[in-house]
């Protein structure tokens, strides 16, 4: 039971949208780039256009380090919903298994009787 509705739960999850958003690279760098209006030579531009390079990439990681940790975050999540999972199969086995030699130690004697 706990079962399906983890997996109707990871459904729900795949189909959603996705609850974070990334920033989008490029606007910033477009902005940056035309924000300076003093960029008349080429070695000023390259210039520029380096240090907001340099900018992106500091985002880019940022980024990836966000995602990498989200990703973690889902694993022990999901971990966790697998060992609770497990634990109640676990347990459900086990109560049927008890269950399951009780009624052969009633049945037991009423066997010997018949066998008599």
């Amino acid at each position: 039971m706990l079962c399906q509705r983890r997996l109707s739960a990871l459904h729900r999850r795949r189909t959603e949208a996705p609850s974070h958003s990334f920033p989008d690279l490029l606007p910033v760098l477009l902005a940056s780039l035309l924000s300076n209006p003093n960029l008349s030579s080429p070695s000023r531009s390259l210039r520029s256009f380096s240090s907001s390079a340099a900018a992106s990439a500091a985002i880019v990681k940022e980024v990836r380090n966000l995602y990498i940790h989200e990703m973690e975050l889902l694993q022990i999540e999901k971990e966790l919903k697998d060992e609770a999972c497990r634990e109640s199969l676990r347990v459900a086995n086990e109560e049927r298994k008890k269950l399951k030699a009780e009624a052969a130690q009633i049945r037991a004697p009423e066997r010997k009787i018949a066998q008599q």
